[in-house]
């Protein structure tokens, strides 16, 4: 029971985002995500890495969230967009 939670729980993982062309979105995340993201954005590539741990992962807490901040562009960016 508790494994089939897990799963649930990480199935269901909330992104917030801090910096970057994703500041202050809340995006839902692919299973197993990890604790950086690379996005493609553009031409280049915009990752992020997670800072502190999940929250919400309780059976009674709602989706389990998970908070990340902006490292790094592979390439030239205008940091004002978002996607």
């Amino acid at each position: 029971m508790a494994d089939e939670q897990a799963t649930e729980q990480q199935e269901a993982t909330i992104g917030k985002f801090i910096g970057g062309p994703l500041d202050g979105q809340v995006l839902p995340l692919e299973p197993g995500s990890g604790k950086e993201l690379v996005f493609p954005y553009d031409t280049a590539q915009i990752i992020y890495r997670q800072v502190g741990e999940v929250t919400n992962t309780g059976p009674d807490d709602g989706a389990a969230t998970a908070t990340y901040r902006f490292v790094r562009t592979t390439g030239d960016l205008e940091v004002h967009d978002r996607i």
